[in-house]
């Protein structure tokens, strides 16, 4: 009989110690699947999307430009390619720029009829110091776009690199494709995120073409329209960047976090050597005004977090554009957010006479490290993130 307890004891605890190393492996699992911290490293480029078109009254593009400068910005994002913006940004001594193919020329960088034409548009900058990547349309498969340029994207990356290469500038120009958010199927839990949807297939060959050609993967992203689209379930204060979340295993610093882990499980989910595809965070913003909790205390919040985030959002962050530079009061009125979306038009981080919203804070430079940068500006530090300010979402 002792020897039948003894036995019992002993299968009990064979059989609890194999539990154990079975929970055990799964959380580790499930840890692995959770983003790869960041290393320390060179900061991403942070700057500003600028476009001065919908303004009342546009500002000068040269002061508009030294508004920047005043706040360290040097790098911008724009909507176009045209040489006297570019000019000016020469002049102004910003010399890392993302522009734009608009999607009206998709169709003829996919036969090749415009790829020269377009590319030397470049060459004269290129040799004075400037670099560039090449979005490929803007947003060029979301929803609202009539034509379906898709199936183009993939041959019209193709065809503008090869381009660049003709003209001796494919090793300072990076070309890629601005989608947004819409090209994911699933964004929640973010490591879980997949891309999907009728563009699936082309979304695949634009990731294929950018990894072959050692480019970076662009997204819009922003935790403004998750919020308001879902304000019943979405915290504000995460996605305002002021508070963190425990998804399952994994810790995320804020909304933004999540969205970018979402977009990069996405690209692995292809390929896992995709794992290290740089990443363009093109497009992200919070409005000042035209709905509620779009203020400038909460644009200022946003602008904040961002930044302070920026490298720690992912491994292979590249580049961050703040939505954007100046207020365009006109935006609405052209249909940009919908006729009813007021908001559309309060995205800047300066108004339309070029006052900044948020007085005091500059943007880290190239030879700023973020630890520093933070630590010299406390006054831009998010308030201390306890664990009473972090959701845990169960999966």
């Amino acid at each position: 009989l002792d020897f039948r307890r003894r036995s019992k004891a002993i299968s009990v605890v064979f059989a609890s110690a194999i539990i154990v190393a079975l929970l055990v492996a799964v959380f580790h699992k499930q840890r692995s699947s959770c983003p790869a911290a960041a290393q320390a490293g060179s900061p991403p480029l942070v700057g500003v999307g600028l476009s001065l078109q919908f303004q009342t009254v546009p500002m000068n593009m040269d002061e508009a430009m030294q508004k920047l400068q005043s706040v360290n910005v040097a790098s911008i994002r724009l909507w176009d390619f045209n040489p006297e913006t570019l000019q000016a940004a020469l002049r102004n001594n910003i010399k890392s720029v993302y522009v734009t193919v608009p999607n009206d020329l998709i169709f003829a960088l996919a036969s090749d009829s415009a790829t020269d034409q377009i590319a030397s548009v470049f060459k004269p900058f290129q040799s004075q110091g400037m670099k560039f990547i090449v979005g490929v349309g803007n947003e060029p498969t979301a929803k609202w776009e009539p034509t379906r340029y898709g199936m183009a994207l993939p041959q019209a990356v193709q065809n503008l690199h090869r381009g660049l290469q003709r003209h001796g500038l494919n090793q300072d120009i990076k070309v890629s494709v601005p989608f947004e958010l819409s090209i994911m199927e699933k964004t929640y839990p973010p490591q879980e995120g997949k891309f999907g949807g009728a563009d699936y297939e082309a979304i695949k060959q634009v990731a294929k073409v950018i990894h072959e050609t050692r480019s970076v993967f662009t997204v819009h992203l922003y935790p403004w329209f998750a919020w308001k689209d879902n304000t019943d379930s979405v915290d504000l204060r995460l996605a305002l960047g002021l508070k963190g979340s425990t998804v399952g295993n994994c810790d995320y610093e804020n909304l933004l976090a999540q969205q970018v882990a979402s977009v990069r499980a996405a690209l692995v989910g292809l390929d896992g050597e995709y794992a290290s595809i740089p990443l363009v965070i093109a497009e992200t913003g919070w409005p000042s005004a035209g709905y509620r909790e779009a203020t400038v205390e909460n644009t200022c919040h946003f602008a904040r977090s961002t930044i302070a985030s920026a490298a720690r959002l992912d491994q292979h962050i590249h580049a961050i554009y703040y939505f954007s530079a100046f207020d365009e009061s006109q935006k609405s009125r052209h249909g940009h957010g919908g006729s009813s979306r007021e908001e559309e038009n309060h995205f800047g981080l300066f108004d339309e006479q070029g006052v900044l919203k948020c007085p005091g804070p500059k943007f880290p430079t190239a030879s700023t490290s973020l630890a520093l940068y933070n630590a010299s500006l406390p006054h831009w530090n998010l308030a201390d993130k306890g664990e009473h300010d972090r959701v845990t979402v169960s999966i």
